[in-house]
């Protein structure tokens, strides 16, 4: 594949350039590279997980970390082992190949395609939760919770992800020009927002498990991506959206025109949600 030369390329370089100290570590490395770069194609939740980072951003002492390296060498070998498998699979046929399936009604070809496809992506998935599990019980008590936090929002990106209303009630609250009346009052709206975040966050994370048991081939040759959506999903993504611009609204209410103007703006990806939601339909798993 083209586009993996330059990439392939590079690898090769990095490995050339280094001492015998630094080569030593370098398979590993190079398997962490190919690893994010695999695990990002991901669609199911936590086929996208990174159980090795997930280790890494956990605070460990050493002896904790040495106790668990026979079992993240292990999920190294196995998750590379089935990335490989589903990017074949991904590979055999690319997007052209399916839109020429769709446009000659090669229905079946392309529901056996999908089948494969989402087979491959629900062993993924099982070897990430298998190992998340894994590792959870091994660690020390203080930071198990923490681990089990990092990989649900791994496994839900979307749903789990920092929004505009997160990033706001932090920059209001750190605001130095606060009276002690604003102080309460962004206090308590943070803790009422908090809460109820947490309760449509699980709600969200509820409907997408049901979505994805209940993915067929045939369901997603037909809608594509949408197959992942149904009008308990929408509501409660609408709900959640909801509550964020409650947030907002509250925040404008207790701040000057001035500090309000200085909270974070939406980002990127907020802002064309809408637009996607709109237009989602023409990928696959």
């Amino acid at each position: 594949d083209a586009r993996k030369k330059p990439d392939t390329q590079l690898l090769t370089d990095l490995a050339a350039a280094m001492t015998t100290e630094q080569a030593a570590k370098w398979p590993s490395a190079e398997r962490a590279l190919k690893r994010g770069q695999s695990l990002r194609r991901g669609l199911l939740s936590a086929e996208r997980a990174d159980i090795m980072e997930l280790v890494q951003e956990t605070e460990l002492h050493e002896q904790a970390m040495k106790d668990l390296e026979p079992v993240l060498s292990q999920y190294e070998l196995d998750i590379e082992r089935q990335l490989a498998e589903r990017d074949r699979l991904m590979e055999a046929a690319g997007m052209d190949q399916m839109f020429r399936m769709r446009m000659a009604g090669d229905n079946e070809g392309l529901e056996k395609f999908l089948a494969e496809r989402r087979g491959a992506a629900v062993k993924v998935r099982a070897i990430n939760r298998r190992y998340a599990r894994q590792i959870q019980d091994a660690l020390p008590e203080e930071v198990k919770s923490a681990f089990a936090q990092r990989f649900k929002e791994a496994s839900y990106p979307d749903i789990y992800r920092r929004t505009q209303a997160h990033r706001a009630l932090d920059a209001a609250w750190n605001m130095s020009d606060l009276n002690d009346e604003q102080k309460l009052k962004i206090d308590d709206i943070r803790n009422t927002f908090t809460a109820a975040a947490d309760k449509a966050n699980a709600t969200l994370q509820t409907h997408r498990d049901r979505m994805e048991e209940e993915l067929t081939p045939a369901r997603l040759a037909q809608e594509g991506l949408r197959a992942l959506e149904d009008e308990d999903m929408r509501t409660a993504m609408r709900a959640r959206r909801e509550l964020d611009q409650g947030v907002l609204a509250q925040l404008k209410d207790v701040l000057t025109p001035e500090q309000y103007e200085k909270l974070p703006k939406p980002e990127n990806d907020e802002q064309g949600e809408r637009r996607e939601r709109r237009g989602r339909g023409g990928g696959d798993l």
